[in-house]
């Protein structure tokens, strides 16, 4: 079997309360023989805070670890296509600032589908990390394993922590869910997607309303340019599949109605105002960041 050569992305903007640990688990991650790493590639778009300090700090360490430093926010779409145009290793693994592999093996458990010539991309399983003890966090919760099962079917959900071969040389600038216009892309060309359940990747949901109502909308709107443009239906946009889940999870414990009533609320509230900010096209490529994400440890 010939080994595969990969690098890590990393786009990042003001991540000073995670970074590190993000930097501490990505150099003791390990491998294969089947998988090299070349780089670990931080790309740090108009950070006003200790981000790329810290960056640098581990770059004295590891040799592999390097830093794209731009001194403007673009989005992080735009970030991607600063590290793509860069690249000639055969796999990608792009990873979220604000989160954190499970353990040791998470990247290697997430690369070992595309050992397969028909694979193009694999997605990882994000778990939340915030005890259930209020409403956001139940919710988020709720959310995330319904993001589980729906990914237990295909096409999957992806998010959070992907890795692709370098088939897709650029996404564009107005992308608002970079990785699933990258799992879209990459199944236009005929490849398949894979759901690897024991990459798991932790993640810390939004710890108040309004963020939350944030960060669905702008999901929700990049999940709706994505449908506009390539036709493609992500999987959550699918009421079928998300409705037979919702009847799953009731018909399994009927005390989740509890959270599902306000979930539902919820999520109809983001996509009615999402929606109309779509139509009004009231959206950026760099969208409001939700403090509350960004501190796991």
């Amino acid at each position: 079997m010939n080994s595969f050569v990969f690098s890590i992305l990393v786009p990042a903007y003001n991540e000073e309360k995670n970074i590190e640990h993000l930097m501490n688990k990505l150099v003791k991650q390990k491998f294969s023989p089947y998988f090299k790493l070349n780089r670990i590639v931080v790309v740090a778009c108009g950070c006003t805070d200790r981000t790329e300090d810290i960056v640098r700090k581990y770059m004295k360490k590891n040799k592999k670890i390097e830093l794209m430093s731009r001194k403007k926010r673009m989005g992080k779409a735009a970030a991607i296509n600063a590290f793509l145009k860069h690249t000639n290793d055969d796999i990608t693994v792009m990873v979220s600032a604000d989160v954190l592999p499970a353990d040791d093996y998470t990247i290697n458990n997430l690369l070992w589908p595309l050992v397969d010539k028909k694979v193009g991309m694999t997605a990882s399983r994000p778990v939340p990390l915030n005890p259930e003890s209020r409403l956001t966090n139940k919710v988020c919760g709720l959310i995330w394993h319904l993001h589980h099962k729906v990914a237990m079917s295909y096409p999957p959900k992806v998010g959070e922590l992907v890795a692709f071969r370098n088939v897709v040389h650029r996404i564009p600038a107005n992308t608002l869910a970079d990785e699933e216009r990258i799992s879209a892309v990459i199944q236009a060309m005929g490849y398949k997607v894979v759901y690897v359940k024991d990459a798991v990747v932790y993640n810390r949901p939004p710890q108040s309303v309004s963020e939350l109502i944030t960060q669905r909308k702008r999901i929700f709107i990049g999940h709706l340019l994505i449908k506009e443009e390539l036709g493609y239906n992500v999987p959550t946009l699918s009421l079928t599949r998300i409705l037979r889940v919702l009847v799953e999870e009731i018909s399994s414990n009927p005390k989740k109605l509890l959270t599902i009533i306000p979930l539902v609320a919820l999520e109809s509230f983001v996509r009615l105002s999402g929606f109309i900010d779509y139509k009004l096209k009231r959206y950026e490529p760099a969208w409001k960041v939700c403090e509350t994400t960004k501190k796991l440890m």
